[in-house]
């Protein structure tokens, strides 16, 4: 027979940190206090707490029976803790989009498709921004076609990889406490948000295809690599990266195993930098110019 706890829940669940966790200072002065605010980025539900916090979380780093503390039990209110055999229902995002994308279909006379990704792909077929626009405009911009099949591409992956699929994944507290405060990404360089457990999945495959250490060169690094491939001794990264905001701030929080360099990779790179590296993690500006 299962054993169930005064919570209402089974024993034998286990529980795990949401893939989905995104953290950040609760305000700037509750940041005096040490308060910060955890949120599941695709629920949108959310939950403050300190130091306490801080290390309760750490235990579900990988899955566990729940505990009995009030903290635990809110942060599972939260969606901050997950079961790990749950999925994400449907969002609040997505009621939206298919109410809008309906209405539009409905006014270029066609029929809605009875799910997201047939009603994406209407969109795609039916809708299309004119014109262009010219340098010095940024370069997405310059083709809004290009845009707008991005934006299509990107809410097809959200549909397909995040709704309906396993809550839980891959999560480094420490890690996480050294992305708050991280700068605000910046259009001119083309950054896109990458999520803390994107970073903690991309360096677990790294760290699996080098066990015993490698040296990596990241060419733009505001997914904070450098700062998650060196929770593991042996790791030495370095750093080519032009937004200034970005290099001050990894330069804070960075170990002896990672070096900085503010540099412009489009001149190439320097001569001596060459052959070095077992790894090279590629995140310019999306284009064939910025390659």
């Amino acid at each position: 027979m299962e054993d169930w706890n005064e919570y209402g829940r089974c024993a034998l669940t286990e529980y795990q940190l949401t893939r989905h966790l995104s953290v950040d200072w609760d305000s700037p002065i509750k940041k005096e206090r040490g308060k910060c605010l955890f949120v599941n980025a695709l629920l949108g539900t959310r939950m403050i707490g300190d130091d306490e916090l801080w290390q309760v979380l750490a235990e579900y780093e990988s899955p566990r029976p729940l505990g009995e503390s009030a903290l635990e039990s809110r942060a599972v209110a939260a969606n901050i803790v997950c079961p790990v055999d749950g999925v994400a229902e449907e969002t609040e995002l997505v009621r939206k989009f298919e109410k809008l994308a309906s209405k539009i279909l409905r006014y270029r006379k066609a029929e809605p498709a009875p799910t997201v990704v047939g009603k994406l792909e209407q969109l795609e077929e039916l809708c299309s921004p004119l014109g262009c626009f010219e340098p010095p405009v940024h370069y997405m911009w310059q083709d809004p076609k290009r845009l707008f099949r991005v934006m299509i591409d990107h809410f097809r992956a959200y549909q397909e990889r995040e709704i309906q699929t396993k809550q839980v994944g891959p999560m480094v507290m420490n890690f996480a406490k050294m992305t708050l405060g991280r700068p605000q990404r910046n259009g001119d360089f083309a950054q896109q948000l990458c999520t803390i457990s994107t970073s903690v999945v991309r360096a677990e495959r790294i760290w699996a295809e080098y066990p015993q250490g490698a040296k990596i060169l990241t060419l733009g690094d505001d997914d904070l690599m450098s700062l998650i491939l060196t929770q593991r001794p042996g790791y030495e990264v370095d750093v080519f990266e032009i937004d200034r905001a970005l290099v001050r701030f990894i330069k804070k929080h960075m170990g002896s195993s990672v070096r900085v360099f503010s540099r412009d990779l489009s001149v190439g790179l320097p001569e001596e930098f060459r052959g070095l590296y077992d790894v090279v993690l590629a995140d310019p500006p999306y284009n064939t110019e910025g390659m």
